[in-house]
């Protein structure tokens, strides 16, 4: 990660941050480096949750617990989204992925903060003039073309009462 903090502005992959220090380098702000944000770097990351909320909980908790609300402050600022993808049986044969989507503005940066990550899932239906979506909207859609089971969407669904909502 130092050697991309170069002139050159390329986007950045940070796989699994399982250091700490990976993931401060990725989103901190007083660093021995600037961070790669700040360099002007798109960065990316993947981390093995199921939504938008765990992803930051995972991030912060992967801190020590004096550092968490210093980590909560930057990675507000830092973060421009959250997706989140899993991949479905599909029916028939295969897999599909379905996915969260999560734009972060002004609320979501709010919550982050202080630590309220339990209503980013609103945030998500806020901010969906913005492209946000929740993951039942796209289990849905799934359900909906025909290419994922009903029960296999239920299953998988973080708010099943809104999937079945969204189904009707």
């Amino acid at each position: 990660m130092h050697r991309t903090s170069r002139p050159r502005c390329e986007p950045l992959c940070v796989r699994r941050p399982t250091s700490s220090w990976s993931a401060r380098c990725a989103i901190r702000k007083r660093c021995r480096w600037r961070s790669a944000g700040e360099t002007g770097h798109l960065v990316f990351s993947s981390l093995h949750t199921t939504d938008a909320a765990s992803t930051v909980a995972r991030i912060a908790d992967s801190f020590p617990l004096e550092r968490q609300n210093t980590v909560r402050q930057e990675l507000s600022m830092a973060l421009s989204a959250i997706l989140v993808q899993m991949l479905m049986p599909k029916l028939g044969n295969g897999l599909v992925p379905a996915a969260e989507l999560l734009m972060v503005g002004y609320g979501a940066r709010q919550h982050v903060r202080k630590n309220a990550v339990h209503h980013l899932h609103q945030e998500i239906t806020i901010t969906r003039k913005n492209g946000s979506f929740t993951l039942e909207e796209s289990l849905a859609d799934l359900v909906r073309q025909g290419l994922v089971d009903r029960k296999d969407a239920a299953a998988r669904a973080a708010h099943p009462e809104e999937l079945e909502r969204i189904l009707g």
